[in-house]
């Protein structure tokens, strides 16, 4: 069962609008698919019909899964970078959508204030940006950060798409 805090969740018209995007691809199959499988991908030859109350969302070129409809408008929000020395991950910013840019890391000075940077300064905690639940990790063409929150694995579905999760869906690669 998925649990979301509220105030992450999109209003309606928003996940309204998010149907008309580039991320849904359209069904074409009758078989329907489960929560989390694949339903389509660059050569992918399998069902592309979600199960109701889902929506097929594409990860990338190779890569598309059935996620419910939520899900997908919040996994839709482009990732917006924090510059060298933004604020990040602690406080107010702890649950900010946004990650630091390439070849920084968000480090913690203490619970109310982050920063990024190229390294951690003396007498921070040390500890980098961490990825969320359900956000991707890893894959053939992925570039961005691997490692996932306490708790939570990187789990391996395809060459192409890797996920962070509390645990290994039946049939990913654990």
């Amino acid at each position: 069962m998925i649990t979301m805090d509220s105030s992450l969740i999109p209003p309606t018209s928003l996940i309204s609008s998010y149907y008309n995007s580039a991320n849904i691809v359209p069904s074409q199959n009758s078989q329907l698919v489960d929560e989390f499988g694949q339903c389509g991908g660059l050569q992918y030859e399998g069902p592309r019909t979600c199960k109701q109350g889902l929506v097929c969302f594409k990860r990338s070129k190779y890569y598309s899964q059935c996620i419910g409809k939520e899900v997908a408008a919040i996994a839709a929000i482009p990732i917006q970078y924090i510059a060298l020395g933004g604020r990040c991950g602690a406080g107010k910013d702890a649950r900010s959508p946004f990650l630091c840019a390439v070849g920084t890391y968000c480090f913690i000075q203490n619970e109310n204030y982050g920063e990024c940077r190229t390294s951690c300064p003396l007498n921070w905690f040390c500890q980098k940006q961490t990825l969320p639940e359900w956000a991707p990790c890893g894959g053939e063409t992925y570039i961005g950060l691997t490692k996932c929150k306490e708790g939570l694995q990187c789990y391996s579905h395809s060459k192409w798409y890797s996920e962070c999760r509390s645990e290994c869906p039946e049939g990913w690669k654990c």
